[in-house]
């Protein structure tokens, strides 16, 4: 099995609520992560907890589809994803730090994990 960890932060000049908005449709994913190549919400209705994505990735010039479901939602805190494809497995967390009002620290963490004929190398 091979694992790939992923470890980023930024602070943007939002509130953590403001934040939250946008990552909790985690469609949105394709518009900041580079390793996305399409997103797209597969629950109908409100996001909530349960809620399920379609995600392409590209890493090391292959492709994996999966599906991610959202998991226990803290609003304006964090979120938790897990996703499952042929051969991969992530777990993936974003976490929100307010630094005052109007900034917030965000953390994203994915750890993939590929076994069979999704192994890396």
């Amino acid at each position: 099995m091979s694992v790939l960890r992923l470890c980023e932060e930024i602070e943007v000049p939002r509130s953590a609520a403001d934040c939250y908005r946008y990552l909790l449709d985690f469609s949105t994913i394709e518009q900041w992560d580079p390793g996305v190549l399409r997103a797209r919400k597969l629950t109908p209705g409100a996001v909530r907890d349960g809620t399920e994505f379609a995600l392409t990735l590209g890493y090391f010039g292959r492709r994996f589809d999966m599906t991610y479901r959202l998991l226990d939602p803290v609003p304006d805190r964090r979120l938790q994803l897990q996703g499952t494809g042929a051969g991969v497995r992530a777990d993936d967390c974003i976490d929100l730090m307010p630094r005052g009002s109007q900034r917030t620290r965000i953390r994203y963490e994915a750890e993939l994990r590929f076994s069979g004929l999704g192994r890396l190398g």
